[in-house]
């Protein structure tokens, strides 16, 4: 019975689950960059989805049963942070190259 054990634990050596922390710090630093890109305004379901996966590995992390989806949620955070941060990017971008456009066009042709 032990052998079977040790051999599903890979000789006890990876047995523990890994704290979630920091998965968890990564994803707040994710949210904090795509804030930093005003993500509120320009990708606001992107980073809701963000702060709401955030929560749940926050409360999941209480849980040492729970750390593995507590690490998954983090995950999930820190991508949809990302995800966040880009589409505000490329929003800011765009409004950036249309005012651009219209300064072009009130100046006219030379």
């Amino acid at each position: 019975m032990v052998a079977i054990l040790l051999a599903c634990c890979g000789g006890g050596v990876a047995c523990a689950t890994p704290s979630p922390e920091p998965s968890i710090a990564i994803a707040r630093q994710a949210i904090e960059r795509a804030e930093d890109l005003d993500a509120r305004r320009y990708a606001a379901q992107d980073l809701a989805r963000a702060n709401d996966a955030l929560r749940k590995a926050e409360r999941a992390r209480s849980n040492r049963a729970d750390w593995i989806e507590a690490r998954r949620l983090a995950e999930k955070a820190a991508v949809d942070a990302e995800v966040a941060a880009a589409r505000a990017g490329a929003n800011r971008l765009h409004i950036a190259i249309e005012e651009i456009r219209k300064a072009a066009d009130a100046v006219g042709p030379q």
